[in-house]
């Protein structure tokens, strides 16, 4: 393989290398994509049960701490001087017969229970010390055992003001989920975080959690899938853990779904995108191909015209690419691709060399026809392609005054830029005008700031003269605004005759498109110009063939028309 021959395979492979890692990266990020998925699923869903469960445990409790406070507020309202009294003791039976979780109901001094339900203790039942005591006074043990009637492990709550003590089985409040053995439930105090009902194993990490009254609230540790739920009526927090196995087991679940799904998307998107690169990227090399030779590029210029003479009065270049192959790429295709990829520059240099050069001979005959060139957004963020048009044109002892340059309104959001290089074309006497104007985001003080010339109504709203359109009333308010700046304006995408009277009542002054004459060749503008002349005088350039009608001043246009 040659030297030459590597320089020129070099590019496509970088490029194809690079469009087949892209797809790989799509892939990989479907793959992740759907991991995610599996897993966000997996997550609610186990979120979901435990929430369940802590909040069927927080009713329970709930319930239970209604009939205990409801026990002990009916002998406390007794004010009886003997709690052991016999009418006490039988209204603690009566309480403990109607309350379908209290298992006993009775009286307290100190530590030991002195009577209840079951009668009279005499010394009493040591109870042992509170687990811990609430903000509302009252004592809570969370293991007592008794030896009465039946045997357990209870849960008692004690009014410390009264001595009054209600007692119930935890399995009572905790009877949810049993076929899950590795369940962990129960119930803790809010200010002192030790559990006052438990069932499974349970770490002391999720009792440090603050929940407001009322707050609900679910977390992963290493360990566990926990819900907490907080009473909006007494000081506990209902809580649920599953084990992090249990995440692990269902996020595989939902993988073996998501992630065929997100294979097939990725191979898609990864398709599509390989078809995009090579089609594009493909382009981009043709593109930078093109620039270089001297035979797929070539120039059209659209005349542009008077409208109250019909005279042609200068036209726009326009540059076109034919393709080996004999295709033709249009603007709006590969001027895009040359912006994306870093080319217009060389696209622009391009341009200015086939212009001048056709310019160079055009003008000796013409000197009053002037030609205009379009600049990109990328051309005025420099002085390059600036530098590259006062060079071209020295070099072949053009005028700078022959010429245009057309900026799109788009290139005009960096400001200081645009400034910068407008102000450096106007002091060589270049003329500017502002191509498709309504399309882009300049602000009338952003026009104010600019030495301008011309503004350009994009063809888009010239399409909607004659019509119910919404815009259609865009088109008086630029010609009003460049008044206003003193700025000649020149209506893009004439097609009707109904569209020239529109804007000759509303004082536009130049025009061009396919109603006056499609872009032509250098020599054929030439030649009609000449048989114009010889027919009109020597400085009539008019077109009357259709009607009387004519087009405006534009410069070689990089930009994407058509052919307008």
């Amino acid at each position: 393989m040659t030297m030459n021959a590597r320089r020129k395979f070099a590019p496509r492979l970088t490029e194809g290398f690079g469009a087949y890692l892209f797809a790989v990266l799509i892939i990989l990020a479907c793959l992740v994509a759907a991991g995610r998925l599996s897993y966000v699923q997996a997550e609610r869903d186990l979120f979901a049960q435990t929430s369940f469960v802590a909040e069927e445990v927080l009713q329970r409790s709930e319930m239970v701490s209604d009939q205990m406070q409801h026990a002990l507020d009916k002998l406390e309202a007794r004010n009886d001087p003997n709690p052991c009294s016999a009418a006490n003791i039988d209204l603690m039976r009566r309480e403990n017969i109607s309350s379908s979780y209290l298992q006993l109901i009775g009286y307290t001094r100190g530590n030991r229970l002195m009577c209840s339900s079951y009668g009279d203790h005499g010394e009493g039942i040591d109870l042992g010390p509170p687990t811990f005591v609430t903000e509302k006074n009252n004592a809570v043990r969370n293991k007592v055992k008794l030896t009465l009637e039946e045997m357990g492990i209870y849960v008692a709550v004690t009014h410390v003001s009264t001595g009054f003590t209600a007692f119930a089985l935890p399995d009572l409040a905790l009877d949810v989920a049993k076929s899950d053995q590795k369940l962990a439930l129960g119930t803790y105090g809010v200010t002192s975080g030790i559990p006052i009902l438990g069932r499974g194993e349970s770490q002391e990490k999720w009792f440090r959690t603050d929940l407001k009254k009322g707050e609900r609230r679910h977390f992963v540790t290493s360990t566990s899938v926990i819900a907490l739920a907080s009473s909006e009526r007494y000081l506990f927090v209902s809580y649920c853990a599953f084990p992090v196995t249990q995440l692990y087991a269902a996020w595989r679940n939902y993988a073996y779904f998501f992630v065929p799904l997100g294979v097939i998307a990725g191979l898609c998107l990864a398709g599509l995108a390989i078809l995009f690169a090579r089609r594009h990227l493909g382009m981009r090399f043709q593109l930078r191909e093109a620039i270089k030779s001297e035979a797929q590029l070539y120039m059209l210029y659209q005349p542009i015209v008077e409208l109250d003479s019909g005279r042609w009065v200068g036209a726009e270049s326009l540059v076109r690419w034919r393709q080996r192959s004999g295709q033709v790429i249009a603007p709006d295709v590969f001027i895009p691709i040359a912006e994306i990829t870093g080319l217009m520059p060389r696209l622009t240099a391009r341009v200015i060399e086939m212009v001048v050069k056709d310019l160079a001979q055009f003008l000796r005959r013409y000197p009053d026809f002037p030609i205009n060139i379009n600049f990109a957004a990328s051309d005025l963020e420099s002085t390059g392609s600036l530098d590259r048009l006062r060079s071209q044109l020295a070099s072949f002892g053009i005028d700078e005054n022959r010429v245009t340059v057309e900026v799109t309104e788009g290139s005009l959001l960096k400001i200081e830029y645009a400034r910068r290089n407008i102000g450096l074309m106007r002091e060589g006497g270049l003329r500017i005008a502002i191509d498709d104007f309504g399309t882009g985001y300049c602000g009338l003080s952003y026009l104010v700031s600019l030495d301008l010339d011309f503004l350009k109504i994009d063809k888009s709203f010239v399409d909607t003269i004659g019509t119910d359109a919404a815009t259609r009333s865009v088109v008086p308010h630029i010609v009003q605004m460049a008044k206003t700046l003193g700025l000649e304006v020149i209506a893009e995408g004439v097609e009707r005759q109904e569209q020239v009277d529109y804007l000759r009542q509303q004082g536009v002054k130049y025009a061009q498109g396919w109603l006056y004459s499609k872009p032509m060749p250098i020599a054929e503008l030439a030649q009609k110009l000449s048989d114009s002349r010889r027919i009109d005088g020597p400085h009539a350039y008019s077109q009357r063939s259709k009607q009387d009608q004519p087009p405006p001043l534009q410069a070689p246009a990089l930009t994407s028309h058509a052919d307008d």
